[in-house]
């Protein structure tokens, strides 16, 4: 998920079932634009707003409302794409392409890229995100281009290979547990979804008050929500966690949590090259983008070129 196009990151045929996944991938990136009626059907697919709390349903819709009524809210944030806005997605993806065969590159693609057009007001004014194996984006943001669609791209691959996640994962010392971290209802309520982190099963360790602790992320607000986007409330919290049992540690029945200032080495671990730190998963997006338009030269951006040459 990226932010609006104008701020400034906190640092930067339709297929509804199932993808279809190549086994030995697909050499290219082949984007799909969806017809207005196949992307209304696309955005309520995967089970994403079943899993809002309440601080999501209140920062996006504005009400306490029915799961009905949330899906409904999404799909009339549908924009059509009109030949401008395809051209430009197109010309990042050709200068993605172009860079995949120079470079040998071997990404776990799928067949088609399916690619929505939207308001992004279901999303708080965020500039993309993505659901399944498409990409999602505000009405301008095919201006922001290959930055945009590398990074976007990044979130469709470790969604659907697992085995794709936990190499790159592991690059900045995260860990991929085996299920879903638990979390009590209460904190559940008070987390902020990004639409591109699907599970919440990646932990590492850092070293807080001189004590090794193994923490999860997750974004939060500790106030309600009281009007505008959900950005303005965006906390970052390294949550202590039980590996063995997949379950945040609790105190008074509340998670622990901690800020990435408390841990020492954070930076030392995950790297210095983003200030978009808000999940792993992002981290990682933001240094694979580098691949296709910045500067893919530190050791982290090394690492993930040899990774893609395997």
């Amino acid at each position: 998920m990226k932010r609006t196009i104008s701020s400034i990151l906190l640092g930067a045929a339709l297929c509804c079932s199932s993808s279809i996944w190549a086994e030995k991938g697909v050499k290219q990136i082949n984007p799909q634009f969806l017809s207005d009626e196949a992307a209304k059907e696309y955005l309520i697919s995967g089970g994403y707003y079943e899993n809002w709390g309440e601080f999501d349903i209140m920062s996006r819709v504005r009400r306490m409302t029915t799961l009905d009524s949330i899906k409904l809210f999404a799909q009339q944030q549908v924009y059509s794409w009109d030949d401008s806005a395809k051209e430009s997605v197109e010309e990042s993806v050709k200068q993605m392409n172009e860079m995949i065969q120079e470079n040998g590159y071997n990404l776990p693609l799928p067949a088609n890229v399916p690619f929505i057009r939207t308001s992004m007001r279901e999303e708080g004014g965020a500039a993309a995100y993505t659901r399944k194996d498409g990409i999602v984006m505000g009405y301008r943001a095919h201006y922001m281009g290959v930055e945009l669609v590398a990074h976007e791209l990044f979130h469709t691959l470790t969604r659907n290979n697992p085995k794709f996640k936990k190499e790159m994962y592991n690059l900045i010392g995260f860990k991929i547990l085996k299920k879903e971290i638990e979390v009590p209802v209460s904190f559940k309520n008070k987390i902020i979804t990004n639409p591109d982190v699907e599970h919440h099963n990646a932990y590492a360790t850092f070293t807080i008050n001189g004590e090794k602790k193994d923490c999860t992320m997750y974004i939060y607000s500790n106030e309600e929500w009281r009007g505008g986007s959900f950005f303005n409330y965006m906390k970052i919290g390294l949550v202590e966690i039980d590996k063995k049992k997949c379950k945040a540690i609790l105190k008074d029945g509340e998670p622990i949590i901690h800020s990435i200032e408390d841990a020492t080495d954070f930076y030392d671990i995950v790297g210095r090259n983003t200030g978009y730190v808000i999940d792993p998963e992002e981290i990682l997006a933001d240094n694979f983008s580098y691949i296709f338009y910045g500067d893919p030269s530190s050791d982290l951006g090394k690492s993930i070129q040899k990774l893609l040459k395997k």
